[in-house]
């Protein structure tokens, strides 16, 4: 039993380590947590602790049969330990500026205290969570500004040491030689690592971001030298010792563009999660990626992202199932600096409501707080973008600025609770980037038609029954749409829209035929469709759709045919069933009748990949076709 109980003190230890490492286990940075070796020296100090405790309760084993009180305190010990190894953890990120409701939210999602707290009111949170931890609960507070640390106890506060030299060095070879198989330094280059170790001091941070700069480099004396003497240039009295000198350097290596992109990504508030469509979007909309030999814009964009990912710039966050990034983060440390070059240079400014506060001459305003009475106007004739990053805004305090934004291009309302636009948006005739995914507006107006140079915009509810005035949407190259109760009868409608690349309808469709007449979407690119649970039949004409190259059907339950005509999409690279009808899957894994199975794979035999995947089966499957007329599993 004594093993047991210390066991799974230590089990919990190791826990809450595996946690946080898994957390950033995907990117580099996260090989922090392989550097975390160092904090076991702290952990080994409680390890006289805990034999203590071994002999102790090997003792109180012992007389459990023969002393009635040692007995009842053993069985209590015992029922503890049960209860102890089926408890939940959890880890909440809490940023300089939180909001508190939020915080709960995310609290009762990670201890799964209950299904939904979209529209739960703060009190009745409160309550909900102060029961399901009060008694048996207990908190780690990590920070790196010891005003925080201070609130413990003295004898709860561990402060963490650099990394020694050891470590430092197993960090560094892992980053700087990712690319080689045995990731050893070459005898020739260790006195230059040596030298680029001491500039780190000892920070994980640092020594990852200049081990991953110089991943990049050829491996010769020459290239390395160069980035060191470029180091010793921008080292100066820093803040965060060790750590500005060597993000300056990694930042002037970046190529311009990808050095506004990296820029933009501070615009998000901290230990935001980026969605990487989301980023995507921003990054094309403001300019910044062009296009390059046979990619397209967004495959161009994806490789910037995987580019500061490789660079430490920044971290996964999750993956999809096929290896894909799906979100990613900005370290504090490192926004910190963005955020001070940003401002240095006009890029972005981050509003968070504290104090006086000026646009002046920036470019793009990043809204942080609730309490926007301050914004001052002045400059605002220059800025290019706004985005508003909380829940809670009174869009009526926005008026003036948007009026006077005579140049905006981009406005990201997404996720805001604004239950309809003011009327100052339709004159923002240059507004090209449109966000109002997931606010409380429920019906688009007409009037969005007067945004002729509008390309993106950004999932709506219902649009308008009359849509004459989106003919003048020429610009409009991405729409999606969400509960938007389209049918056979409306969905036509958005055909007028000639110029879209991509199309997305989420919970959207609640027709049981979609159909695409001759010549309609002549430009569309990708198109998804999610939770259509009527759909049974979907028909392409010949000559529609003529340039798709992504088709996604996901959550439509009722879809047991391949859509007719999809053979005559020749330019089809990707198809992705996730959630079809069984009679559907049967016939792509060839489980169906061998005739039928080959007639209808006879016309997907021309796309390149073909992705299927249930759910409720927990099976998900790749086929693809390699020589051009025939599957390859």
């Amino acid at each position: 039993m004594a093993e047991a109980v210390v066991g799974v003190l230590i089990g919990k230890l190791g826990a809450a380590l595996a946690k946080e490492a898994a957390t950033y286990g995907a990117s580099l940075l996260c090989k922090e947590a392989s550097a975390l070796k160092g904090l076991f020296g702290e952990i080994r100090k409680a390890e006289k602790e805990f034999e203590s405790m071994k002999t102790y309760l090997r003792q109180a084993e012992k007389f459990k049969d023969t002393d009635e009180t040692t007995g009842i305190f053993t069985k209590n010990i015992s029922q503890d330990e049960e209860e102890d190894q089926a408890s939940q953890a959890a880890w909440v990120t809490v940023s300089k500026s939180y909001q508190f409701e939020d915080m709960l939210k995310r609290i009762a999602r990670e201890f799964s205290i209950v299904t939904d707290a979209t529209n739960m009111e703060i009190r009745g949170l409160v309550e909900i969570i102060r029961k399901h931890l009060e008694g048996k609960s207990r908190f780690v507070l990590t920070s790196r500004k010891f005003e925080v640390a201070s609130l413990a106890t003295s004898n709860c506060r561990i402060e963490l040491e650099p990394l020694g030299d050891k470590h430092s060095w197993e960090l560094f070879c892992k980053a700087a030689f990712r690319n080689s198989d045995d990731e050893r330094c070459p005898s020739e280059l260790q006195d230059l690592a040596v030298k680029f170790l001491q500039k780190c001091e000892g920070l994980p941070i640092a020594i990852a971001c200049i081990g991953r700069l110089l991943s990049v480099k050829q491996p010769t004396y020459s290239e390395w030298d160069s980035v060191y003497m470029e180091l010793e240039l921008q080292s100066n009295n820093n803040v965060i010792q060790g750590v500005d000198s060597i993000l300056k350097v990694s930042l002037e290596d970046l190529p311009h563009e990808l050095k506004n992109c990296f820029l933009h990504c501070a615009i998000f508030p901290e230990d935001y999660k980026l969605g990487r469509r989301r980023l995507i979007r921003h990054w094309i909309t403001s300019g910044f990626i062009k296009e390059k030999e046979n990619n397209t814009l967004e495959q161009v964009a994806e490789g910037y992202l995987n580019d500061l990912v490789n660079r430490s710039l920044l971290q996964v966050v999750m993956k999809n199932e096929f290896g894909r990034l799906r979100c990613c983060r900005m370290h504090d440390i490192i926004r910190h600096f963005a955020l001070d070059k940003a401002a240095k240079e006009c890029f972005c400014t981050v509003y968070e409501g504290h104090g006086t506060f000026s646009v002046h001459e920036t470019r793009r305003l990043s809204i942080n707080s609730t309490n926007i009475v301050p914004l001052n106007q002045s400059g605002v004739m220059q800025l290019r973008a706004i985005y508003v990053f909380t829940s809670f805004v009174d869009i009526d305090l926005l008026r003036p600025i948007l009026a006077s934004s005579t140049l905006l291009s981009t406005l990201d309302l997404q996720g805001t609770k604004i239950k309809m636009l003011p009327n100052e948006v339709f004159s923002l005739f240059n507004l090209r980037f449109l966000g109002l995914r997931y606010t409380g507006i429920e019906t688009l107006p007409e009037a969005v038609g007067r945004l002729q140079n509008l390309e993106r915009q950004l999932e709506k509810k219902r649009m308008p029954e009359l849509l004459s005035s989106w003919l003048h949407l020429n610009y409009l190259t991405c729409l999606s749409l969400a509960f938007s109760k389209l049918d056979e009868n409306s969905f036509p409608n958005l055909m007028v829209l000639r110029n879209l690349c991509s199309l997305n309808l989420n919970k959207a469709y609640e027709g049981k035929t979609l159909c695409f007449s001759v010549q309609s979407f002549p430009r569309l690119r990708e198109l998804y469709i999610w939770d259509a649970p009527q759909l049974s039949q979907v028909e392409i004409e010949e000559d529609a759709l003529g340039c798709l190259v992504k088709l996604w059907f996901a959550g439509c339950p009722e879809l047991k045919r391949l859509p007719r005509g999809i053979e005559y999409l020749t330019t089809l690279d990707e198809l992705y069933l996730e959630d079809a009808a069984d009679e559907l899957i049967k016939i792509i894994r060839q489980e169906g009748e061998a005739n039928e199975c080959k007639e209808e794979l006879m016309k997907i035999s021309h796309i390149r990949m073909v992705d299927f995947k249930s759910t409720e089966k927990n099976f998900w499957q790749r086929i693809v076709n390699r020589e051009g007329n025939a599957f390859a599993g």
